[in-house]
């Protein structure tokens, strides 16, 4: 590498360089193919994500632990660049990953398991 430096060659490692190509391997609209590189796992744990469970809900909903749970999303917030759980969520629909949620639901107002019905 510093010899290729050395000739006015840039320093990227093949690391960046991989991810440089993923980058520009996108589709028209300038989404990643990001459904291309997400397994079948990580895909009902992103819609899962994406109707406000929480993980142990997920984990339980999937008949998975919940330490597995956040490793998929670990990888699943690697793959889309995301910066936290709402950014992954709006990224997921966007790119057309999962479905659109229904726009009545707002994760903060799905009571507990434990509490009581609210009345609306």
């Amino acid at each position: 590498m510093l010899e290729g430096v050395a000739r006015g060659e840039p320093a990227i490692t093949p690391a960046t360089a991989v991810r440089i190509i993923e980058e520009l391997l996108q589709t028209p609209n300038g989404s990643p193919r990001a459904s291309q590189r997400l397994t079948d796992r990580q895909l009902e744990v992103l819609q899962l994500v994406t109707a406000g469970l929480r993980n142990r809900e997920i984990g339980t909903e999937l008949g998975i632990s919940e330490n597995t749970v956040k490793f998929h999303l670990k990888n699943i917030v690697a793959k889309l660049h995301a910066q936290n759980r709402a950014d992954l969520a709006a990224r997921a629909v966007r790119e057309g990953l999962v479905p659109d949620p229904p726009r009545d639901m707002v994760s903060y107002e799905r009571p507990h398991r434990d509490s009581p019905p609210r009345n609306r």
